[in-house]
């Protein structure tokens, strides 16, 4: 079992017999049986003192494993130390040329983060542009299929205050080809 489930066990445990030891040492003096009050009380005064030298112990072992941890990242950040001064010595550079690439990676971070908001801004502007697209050329198939319901029906007379009222070059040609179309 591993060691954290272990010290759990352990505390559950300690707490259910020191419960059980306080609630059998007051029945005990309620029944008025002196000496079995006395051995239950002497029995929870063990738990209480074994869970509290449990938990002190438990403490301990907190602080020696920060330690432990702690230890590891002084290490680290010694090794991280030694690898940075070992690739200076390597590429010749001083601690202002250092400092300067290091600005420069900086920089490059923050207008790459610029950037790629400005990309995700563009793509939502250009779903936008679409959706509109979309919208006009609707309208503009509907504007098309009432221009040529009026000029199926009257044929050409009514031609000129649609095509003026659609204010569209395009409309104008189209209305015009296809009065062609069903005047012959």
């Amino acid at each position: 079992m591993p060691c954290s489930l272990l010290c759990i066990i352990s505390v559950v445990s300690l707490c259910v017999s020191f419960a059980r030891s306080r609630k059998s040492a007051l029945a005990a003096l309620k029944s008025g049986n002196k000496k079995a009050a006395l051995r239950h009380a002497k029995e929870h005064r063990s738990t209480c003192e074994n869970r509290e030298n449990f938990m002190l112990l438990l403490n301990r072992v907190e602080e020696v494993l920060h330690g432990i941890i702690d230890m590891e990242s002084t290490r680290k950040v010694s090794e991280a130390m030694h690898l940075g001064a070992r690739a200076m010595k390597e590429n010749r550079l001083n601690g202002e040329e250092l400092q300067q690439c290091l600005q420069e990676v900086d920089e490059n971070f923050y207008f790459q983060g610029k950037f790629n908001k400005a990309l995700e801004s563009s793509s939502n502007a250009d779903a936008e542009d679409d959706d509109i697209v979309d919208e006009l050329k609707e309208l503009e198939m509907e504007i098309r299929a009432e221009n040529l319901l009026v000029l199926s029906a009257d044929c050409g007379k009514e031609v000129g205050t649609d095509v003026k009222a659609s204010g569209s070059a395009d409309s104008l040609g189209y209305a015009m080809s296809a009065l062609k179309l069903e005047c012959s």
